[in-house]
């Protein structure tokens, strides 16, 4: 299950799979767009869920709070040339 939101100028994609043992797990990649670059930053949740539309709110509220208080970015970069 995938959720996407913007906020306050970066996009966050909320990501929660359903667990073999039960429940759902969560993570929240943010990525910050500066001067042509994207920075994209992962953060997992280590909460386990009962619902898999839970963890991906979790994960946005983690992302949002992320975002207002402030963290290092890293970068990401592809590999593959431009077609």
């Amino acid at each position: 299950m995938q959720k996407t939101e913007n906020h306050k100028g970066c996009s966050l994609d909320a990501g929660s799979n359903e667990l073999q043992a039960g429940g759902y797990d969560a993570e929240v990649y943010i990525a910050q767009f500066h001067h042509g670059e994207t920075f994209v930053t992962r953060f997992a949740l280590q909460e386990i869920f009962e619902a898999g539309e839970a963890a991906l709110n979790a994960a946005l509220e983690v992302g949002r709070h992320k975002v207002d208080v402030g963290f290092e970015p890293k970068f990401i970069r592809s590999d593959i040339p431009a077609q």
